[in-house]
């Protein structure tokens, strides 16, 4: 999951690496999400102004993008 948000974001910049979170939960189950939350390689803020009002962003922290780096390289 997070090897996926960061090519995301090596492809197409950070700021297109952010990722809903319903969306986030149909490819990947919600044990991996939580415990990438707990770990503090993913961050979350909800969308209060737009046709995405109320739904939920999510993208890595500096953490999870140095941990996923690391595996990629």
């Amino acid at each position: 999951m997070i090897n996926d948000l960061y090519e995301l974001e090596e492809l197409y910049g950070r700021a297109e690496g952010a990722l809903y979170v319903d969306e986030m939960l149909v490819n990947y189950n919600e044990q991996a999400f939580t415990s990438a939350l707990k770990q503090g390689l993913l961050e979350t803020r909800t969308v209060c102004i737009g046709p995405n009002c109320g739904r939920i962003l999510c993208w890595l922290t500096e953490k999870g993008r140095c941990k996923a780096s690391a595996t990629m390289h």
